[in-house]
């Protein structure tokens, strides 16, 4: 069985050869905000990746006839890709990534073919921006997308692809993904399938593309394309954008002035989320916020600067909560001393596989967040705060009403519940609100379908004021 972890070098190579500089895998501050959390790997690269595997045992010139393939889950980067063949013969096989996760079915077509025609390709098209259509501009697409290949870089990333199957058919290969993910949908795009059949049209060097069906229901974009040496089908999914929390001066619009005046917040994990709209509706009462940001330095400037414009009281300062040593308060708060803290911090949740076993690595990820990172966060303020501190837990509904596929995040909120409950016996001046949060409108919950959530201010805000009655 082959095995291959892919890196962000990898990946910008990939978006080198291929021009499909989507950030969605590139840009790990950008996708953590998506629905996978972290940069995938480009589903193209999967293709070809195992496409050059399968080359090495057949050292001779080959022609494509058809290549088919479906992108059941987004590979991670650093996650292992695991490549096992299922069927093969007649020149036709059938390959799967194997493991907890389905990532890649591909169905790879061939014959021997010494005598195919050369093509002489461009080395690069003009670089042009990923567009952002919406649903309703992407569902009306078409258009051309030119075909090039720079047979250098082709030849350090994939040489048995270089030397043994026509370069033309590697360039339009290349171009479904760079069509997908620059073009149409563009930006918002999750490549799911491409079915290609490698027949002689005639037509220029460029794949030219029309979307033949879209349902905003399900969020499915379906594109024609047809080219110089190829025909077929690519589909997509419409992924949703980023969510963005009210803005500052609508979550104003539903405090009384001086609600919160008393309050000085320290919200860890500020930058985005719940985090993100406790801050602001605690500045919007007139309290005063520190608030923490783990990698999201950007967003939590961008938080702290729409509250300050309104006059607001924000600050924010960086904070690992799963990095072993111990905050040293003094020197982040100066002399300034909190009366209520909000704890946020978070990683990507997600839902696993139903069918999948409990994971004690992803238990344990989130117990570093929920349960460790969270009783070093307390036990080390307590001292600093002598007089007493009230203390927000968002704990989920999901404890009651279990959900498959979400077992490791259940039991590591049930153990930080746990936690509050033993430090609450051990230190009194120390006071807990523990809600058991529905699903609420946040980057966590939006879905390529769209389910029912909450209103998260509506929520929060209730929660606030309950935190108060302590």
């Amino acid at each position: 069985m082959h095995i291959k972890c892919f890196d962000l070098e990898d990946q910008r190579r990939f978006a080198s050869l291929s021009g499909d500089y989507n950030p969605l895998h590139l840009d790990p501050l950008y996708s953590r905000r998506l629905l996978f959390g972290c940069p995938v790997v480009h589903g193209v690269h999967l293709v070809l990746h195992a496409l050059e595997q399968l080359l090495e045992s057949y050292p001779s010139p080959r022609i494509l006839n058809h290549l088919k393939a479906v992108f059941h889950h987004p590979l991670p980067l650093g996650k292992p890709f695991r490549m096992k063949i299922l069927a093969a013969g007649n020149e036709c096989f059938e390959i799967q990534s194997a493991g907890k996760e389905c990532h890649l079915l591909g169905q790879f077509q061939t014959e021997e073919n010494p005598h195919y025609t050369t093509v002489a390709l461009p080395d690069k098209a003009q670089s042009t921006p990923c567009k952002e259509l919406s649903f309703a501009e992407a569902a009306s697409a078409q258009g051309t997308a030119p075909l090039y290949l720079n047979s250098v870089e082709l030849q350090a990333m994939f040489p048995r692809l270089a030397s043994r199957i026509p370069l033309v058919q590697v360039a339009e290969i290349l171009a479904t993904t760079r069509l997908t993910g620059m073009d149409c949908p563009g930006l918002h795009t999750v490549f799911h399938s491409l079915d290609l059949r490698f027949v002689q049209t005639g037509l220029p060097l460029s794949m030219a593309y029309r979307v033949s069906r879209s349902d905003e229901r399900f969020s499915v974009i379906q594109l024609d394309v047809e080219s110089y040496g190829s025909r077929g089908r690519l589909s997509t999914f419409f992924r949703p954008s980023p969510l963005e929390q009210p803005a500052y001066a609508e979550v104003a619009e539903k405090i009384p002035s001086g609600e919160f005046q008393h309050l000085q917040a320290l919200i860890i994990g500020g930058s985005r989320g719940l985090g993100e709209l406790s801050a602001k509706i605690i500045a919007a009462g007139g309290g005063e916020v520190r608030m923490t940001y783990c990698h999201g330095k950007q967003d939590a400037q961008r938080v702290e600067e729409e509250i300050s414009k309104r006059q607001g009281k924000c600050r924010a300062f960086p904070l690992d909560v799963t990095a072993l040593t111990t905050p040293c308060w003094p020197e982040l708060l100066q002399d300034w001393r909190p009366t209520h803290l909000f704890y946020f911090a978070t990683g990507h949740i997600g839902a696993a596989r139903p069918d999948e076993p409990f994971s004690s690595e992803r238990f344990r990820s989130f117990c570093d967040l929920y349960v460790t990172g969270y009783c070093r966060i307390i036990e080390s303020i307590a001292p600093w705060v002598p007089g007493g501190l009230k203390i927000f837990y968002p704990s989920t509904m999901f404890i009651e009403s279990p959900e498959n596929g979400r077992e490791e995040y259940i039991a590591a909120k049930t153990a930080g519940e746990g936690l509050c409950k033993l430090i609450t016996q051990r230190s009194p001046k120390l006071k807990f609100h523990v809600p058991r949060l529905p699903l609420l409108k946040t980057d966590q919950t939006v879905s390529i379908r769209p389910q029912r959530s909450e209103d998260s201010l509506k929520t929060l805000l209730k929660e606030i004021r309950q935190m108060e009655r302590l």
